[in-house]
């Protein structure tokens, strides 16, 4: 894989992501915060609203606007290319299920660097401290292969193509 490039599991299966040179920004976030007016009008010209709130620009324009530590941000997420050609974006959140509540336990008792927003007896959803799709996936990535829960993912936006259109 080449650099920025990373991976997620589903249906048991590696599924591989290229790195892109695109960022979402959440517009309610650490990072939209920073974001005034003029800054803002910028942003949204060069970029494409994908919700209310999250905006995904080229990366260039996110770091000349909020500066070279943009990847670092929290509410400034990851935009990679699947093998389809369609763009996924990770957001800071992490599903985790599992039939047996024991292994729910070992992952909550495990947690150093998320916290809990959500619970069930067979899921949690874990939102990564520092507030970054980048820390979710990875973290996502860690449980899955543990061996412990039955399913462990990052929640994605993903962005397809119009249909006709390239």
């Amino acid at each position: 894989m080449a650099e920025g490039d990373t991976y997620y599991w589903a249906g048991g299966r590696r599924i591989p992501l290229a790195a892109s040179s695109d960022v979402v920004i959440d517009l309610d976030s650490a990072a939209g915060a920073r974001l005034a007016g003029l800054q803002l009008d910028g942003l949204r010209a060069a970029g494409r609203s994908l919700t209310g709130s999250l905006l995904m620009v080229p990366g260039a324009d996110a770091a000349a606007t909020l500066g070279d530590g943009v990847h670092v941000l929290p509410g400034v997420h990851p935009v990679y290319r699947s093998e389809d050609g369609s763009l996924v974006v990770v957001l800071p959140e992490v599903r985790v299920e599992a039939r047996d509540p024991r292994a729910l336990g070992a992952v909550r008792r495990s947690l150093t660097t998320a916290h809990v927003t959500e619970e069930t007896d067979e899921r949690l959803v874990l939102a990564p401290d520092s507030g970054r799709g980048a820390d979710a996936l990875t973290l996502a990535n860690e449980l899955a292969e543990s061996k412990g829960p039955d399913l462990a993912q990052a929640r994605f936006v993903r962005v397809v193509a119009r249909p006709g259109r390239r």
